[in-house]
């Protein structure tokens, strides 16, 4: 319900003055049933810090995590809880008071961010994603997109920014992170986070469009002609995500709409002719607002003649299929009548089919 784009500005204060301009995406914030989600904080002004990795005598530390030396992998990073007698060792080089902590995605978990959030106090935090999301493998980038979920499951009270790498954005990290575990250094880099808006903007009622379409069919001499036998292929056509360039929108639900589209392209030259029109009206439906608890399909339900619902033999919604190249038919309930239960046959032997 809510996005909002940012410019950050990081400016180097030591002897020379740099800066480094990229946009950034606010973790997206909305209501669903009265309750708050996402990242309503906009304000950035903060002095920046790297994801918090300070060393001790045999051990590193990521906030209140022990990551042990012999793994120096980022992506693969082997955690536990540090010890409660243990805490008091992180000392100010752990805190994150009033900074901005800068993070690769690939380093994040639930806990590590709530580690930033609710145990070491991050003013503001900075996810970095890869610049080119299609070179990230399929395993790590389903991890992600449950992790996605997470971050739209609840609300947060800092701003939850994400920005996409680039070379000098990946400097600034390897210069902040250096100076932390670089114990010789007196006077480390500084970078100073500078957003370019402080303030959201409310976007007051969510818009929604559904757009529908018929073929009639050749309706049979018993049927009713104001009420004739209907069947209905739904799909939803937008999405979101929590962070840009991470909404599965070609998947879910791009190759439903397409489908859509396609089924109705066939059917209509099939139905121009009288020998291959059909009995049955073919209703296609595509809705909004899919990801937001399917309100458009709730819209359209509420908005539609009795009549139009009275006459549908069967509805099929078609979502997320170009995932994988087996397809999965789910019921909402156990088939009722001759011809509904010929239907689910004729899909069950399709998909047996090579």
């Amino acid at each position: 319900r809510f996005f909002m784009y940012m410019l950050l500005f990081f400016v180097m204060f030591d002897k020379v003055s740099a800066g480094h301009s990229f946009d950034a995406f606010r973790l997206i914030q909305f209501d669903r049933n009265g309750k708050q989600f996402g990242s309503r904080r906009t304000r950035v002004n903060h002095v920046a810090a790297p994801a918090g990795i300070s060393q001790t005598d045999d051990v590193l530390m990521m906030g209140d995590h022990i990551i042990h030396e012999k793994d120096e992998s980022r992506d693969n990073v082997d955690a536990k809880p540090v010890d409660s007698s243990m805490k008091h060792q992180r000392g100010k080089s752990g805190d994150l008071h009033r900074k901005i902590v800068i993070v690769h995605m690939s380093s994040l978990n639930e806990d590590v961010l709530n580690s930033f959030i609710d145990d070491r106090n991050a003013a503001v935090v900075l996810i970095v994603l890869p610049a080119d999301l299609s070179s990230v493998a399929q395993d790590t980038l389903d991890k992600w997109r449950i992790f996605e979920e997470y971050l739209l499951s609840r609300q947060f009270q800092i701003p939850v920014y994400f920005a996409f790498s680039d070379n000098k954005l990946e400097g600034i990290i390897d210069s902040l992170e250096s100076s932390t575990m670089d114990n010789k250094t007196k006077s480390p880099d500084r970078y100073q986070v500078v957003g370019s808006r402080s303030d959201s903007s409310v976007v007051s009622s969510l818009s929604i469009t559904n757009i529908h379409g018929w073929i009639h069919g050749a309706t049979p001499e018993d049927a009713d002609i104001e009420n004739p036998p209907t069947v209905a292929l739904v799909a939803n056509y937008d999405t979101f995500a929590a962070a840009p360039g991470m909404a599965t929108g070609a998947d879910h639900n791009g190759s439903g709409t397409i489908a859509i589209l396609e089924i109705a392209r066939i059917f209509k030259g099939l139905y121009s002719e009288f020998r291959t029109q059909g009995e049955y009206s073919l209703l296609f439906i595509l809705t909004g607002a899919g990801r937001m608890n399917y309100r458009g399909t709730k819209l359209w339900l509420r908005k539609a003649d009795n009549r139009i619902l009275e006459a549908l033999s069967f509805v099929l919604c078609i979502e997320n299929i170009a995932k994988s190249h087996k397809l999965f038919l789910h019921l909402s309930t156990t088939p009722d009548g001759q011809e509904v239960q010929d239907t689910v046959q004729i899909f069950e032997n399709t998909a047996k089919q090579k």
